[in-house]
């Protein structure tokens, strides 16, 4: 049963609230979803970044391109993109170039140049890239229709130089992946020094508790 008025947001029972008549552009979509905001000490943020290798959401703009969608991301000036940006995987597949579309992709994932053999292979047009394989699977793949959505991984040092950004200014990411990430990582409860829920105190060993009902969160995290 859907509800609405002409200038609020319409709603969906039993689903999530999407306002408006089209979704924000912006890394922080504007969906309603909970949203939950973690204080931790400064010593910690670092700890908390490595939560982006799981993947966060974003909303893909019309002709989104790899280069155009990074630059949405904090930090992520042209120059940091392409100095730093240096391993591209769509949907698993090395890509070297910013300027590939993205409105097929259901996955970006992005690194910093990694170590060995593998590195100098997956590292942006890189002289090895011949030696390169492309799955089978991905070979026989149809195209798919366009997707919205993106789920961005982020690895490597990148999530140490802007993890901690990122975070602050808040991102949307499944919330069983952040039960997944304390779950393997109890000593960081400890660590967060304040948490609200929608604005609204809650205690930091009930996190999971409040939000397991829903699909999706938008998390903060700030020192």
């Amino acid at each position: 049963m859907v509800s609405g008025n002409k200038n609020g947001p319409e709603t969906t029972k039993g689903q999530e609230i999407i306002p408006g008549d089209k979704i924000s552009t912006h890394m922080e979509t504007r969906f309603t979803l909970p949203h939950l905001h973690l204080q931790v000490s400064p010593s910690s943020a670092d700890f908390f970044s490595t939560l982006l290798q799981s993947g966060i959401e974003m909303v893909k703009c019309s002709g989104e391109t790899i280069g155009t969608l990074l630059a949405r991301l904090p930090g992520f000036t042209p120059q940091y993109i392409t100095e730093r940006v240096q391993t591209i995987f769509i949907n698993g597949i090395a890509n070297d170039d910013l300027k590939t579309s993205l409105c097929e992709a259901s996955t970006l994932a992005i690194s910093t140049a990694m170590p060995g053999l593998a590195g100098a292979i997956f590292r942006r047009n890189s002289l090895h890239a011949t030696l390169r394989t492309i799955p089978e699977q991905a070979q026989n793949q149809s195209p798919k229709t366009q997707n919205r959505m993106i789920t961005v991984k982020i690895y490597g040092a990148i999530t140490k130089e802007k993890g901690s950004e990122i975070l602050a200014q808040g991102a949307v990411l499944p919330s069983r992946n952040l039960s997944a990430f304390l779950s393997y990582r109890p000593s960081l409860i400890p660590r967060i020094l304040y948490c609200t829920l929608n604005e609204k105190e809650i205690a930091r060993d009930k996190i999971w508790e409040r939000i397991r009902h829903s699909n999706r969160i938008r998390l903060s995290v700030t020192t």
